[in-house]
């Protein structure tokens, strides 16, 4: 039986009826919200137990009959000598005693329900304990705990919402149980990331994010809909405020990074797909009419197919315009990531990958072969030299060794170096020569009857700076008007859509978000016939990698 349906459509029929009903037999209204809300509870725990309602009005009347008569016998200071678990159970008659269920299932309820109770707050418990199970009058229970009867009606009510929630709350509590979300945290900023990493090896701590970024939670809620005993939590919990990935707030915790879903993800694609034409188009066709000049330049590489070259063009277009657009500057700039007690200064960025996620099916989505990007991995070595890639398509998990082991990067940047200026160099030493075998297997470099050719762009220094100032600047200016746009159509977003704790964060991700643009004009740019997709994910890696460096010879 679908009880939450059954439930809805109890509600939906009979809650202002019973009020009303209810309003007649009580001396206020806060009585009558407590009488009708207490008739609900019954009946809800009722209909779990009688697989077979003939006459769902008559059975509903017939419990509103049933709880209104208890609360008389206690009116006129008759002990109530019922048990908490028999108060939830409707006396048999004639309509229905046949469809009583059995036993088994009976225990089973009554002991969800004893659980239920034991997770309650020591306040609430002592008043349903009292009440129910000793017997005691709501101004005896008041006597007892030193409150008032209004205080104890109202811990009697919420303590009925929570035992009648327990259904519904199941329902949640079995799906983090069960099938525990799965988050994948990154960086957006500068320097190490050993926190992120202990957090993506942490399925308890991925599934702790998940449940307080909405809302905050108790631990006693993350207890409940998690499964795990409560001084594992703690470990966990700590660990997560300790890191800031959690601020606690009284006895709440909450997540303070932004974590994105599908639905945002499909809500990106739709805006980028809504400015294909102003912004996306205008790039490519502006890159493409430039075509001669940049080849003219005379970068290694510059002599790759046009549609193989646009692909690190669009990198080193996505670092350039960051810093050079008015916009993007200010959003960048407005809020500097801060120092991490790791040591980084970056925000972290979640991602939930968790299954059936709900989204929109002929909202936008990315083509078959598309699986995201891992965004700019950047090893800077000074000003004037660096290691860029850009994981996209296909090859978004197929990165190099080096990618995020700067040490590692740095070596590799001198052996490229040494690859394509031959004179720097006269001998490899053996470390060289290990490096140079690995570049080779990795397919990084190529051997060729004058040396080694490394298999991707690179450009001095004085090279990158003819590029950017005669081709990306112009480019630049062109779209600063569509880009300023596009920030304040996804900071609108964000003002609406985030929880309280991560709104500082919105310049930030605003950046971020618009930093897709490259992701989306390789995607497009592909499916229009611009960019030409690699024949396998190994080739395809090389696509994006972009190094930098000062020549040590003279450039003329």
């Amino acid at each position: 039986m679908d009880y939450q349906r059954l439930f809805q459509q109890i509600t939906d029929e009979y809650a202002s009826r019973l009020l009303n009903w209810a309003i007649r037999r009580s001396y206020s209204r806060q009585d009558a919200e407590d009488l009708a809300q207490e008739v609900l509870c019954e009946v809800f725990s009722a209909v779990t137990r009688e697989p077979n309602i003939d006459k769902l009005e008559n059975f509903v009347w017939k419990v509103a009959y049933y709880v209104w008569c208890r609360r008389l016998r206690r009116s006129k200071g008759r002990a109530n000598e019922m048990s908490l678990e028999e108060s939830m159970v409707v006396e048999s008659d004639s309509d229905h005693s046949e469809a009583v269920v059995s036993r088994m299932v009976l225990n089973a309820e009554l002991e969800r329900m004893r659980r239920t109770v034991t997770n309650l707050s020591r306040r609430q418990r002592d008043v349903v304990v009292l009440h129910y199970i000793d017997g005691l009058s709501i101004s005896e229970v008041a006597r007892r705990l030193g409150t008032t009867e209004g205080a104890v009606k109202w811990h009697l009510f919420d303590a009925r919402n929570r035992m009648r929630r327990e259904l519904s709350d199941m329902e949640m509590e079995r799906s983090f149980v069960y099938h525990p979300g799965r988050l994948s945290v990154a960086m957006s900023g500068e320097g190490g990331c050993p926190d992120i990493t202990r957090l993506n090896e942490s399925l308890i701590r991925q599934n702790l994010c998940l449940l307080c970024y909405r809302e905050g939670k108790t631990i006693e809620d993350l207890v409940k809909q998690t499964g795990i005993p409560r001084p594992y939590l703690e470990f966990d919990l700590d660990w997560l405020v300790k890191h800031e990935f959690m601020r606690l707030e009284g006895v709440r915790y909450f997540t303070t990074f932004y974590i994105s879903n599908r639905r945002d993800k499909q809500r990106l694609g739709e805006v980028f797909l809504s400015y294909k034409e102003r912004c996306i188009d205008v790039l490519l066709k502006s890159l493409c009419d430039k075509e001669e000049d940049i080849k003219r330049i005379g970068f290694h590489g510059s002599a790759f197919p046009f549609g193989r070259l646009l692909w690190p063009l669009l990198v080193l277009y996505n670092y350039y315009s960051g810093h050079a657009s008015p916009t993007l500057r200010r959003l960048r700039v407005s809020k500097r990531p801060p120092i991490r007690p790791d040591g980084g200064r970056y925000y972290p960025l979640g991602i939930d990958q968790s299954r059936d996620q709900q989204i929109n099916p002929d909202g936008w989505q990315d083509p078959e072969g598309w699986n995201g990007q891992n965004g700019l991995v950047m090893h800077r070595f000074s000003e004037t030299e660096a290691l860029f890639w850009l994981g996209v398509y296909t090859f978004v998990n197929h990165s190099f060794e080096f990618i995020g082991n700067h040490y590692r990067a740095k070596q590799y940047h001198s052996l490229f170096r040494s690859l394509v200026e031959p004179g720097l160099l006269k001998q490899f030493d053996l470390e060289q020569k290990e490096l140079l075998a690995t570049a080779i297997q990795a397919g990084l470099v190529t051997k060729t009857e004058d040396g080694y050719s490394p298999q991707f762009v690179i450009l001095k220094h004085s090279e990158y700076l003819r590029l950017t100032e005669q081709i990306f600047a112009p480019i630049v200016k062109t779209l600063e008007p569509v880009i300023e746009e596009l920030a304040g159509v996804f900071a609108s977003e964000y003002k609406k859509s985030l929880p309280t704790q991560v709104r500082t964060n919105i310049d930030w991700l605003t950046y971020v978000d618009i930093s897709m643009l490259t992701y989306y004009t390789m995607l497009f740019g592909a499916g229009d016939g611009f960019l030409a997709l690699p024949q396998d994910n190994d080739v395809g890696r090389l696509y994006t990698l972009v190094m930098t460096y000062n020549s040590q010879i003279n450039d003329e």
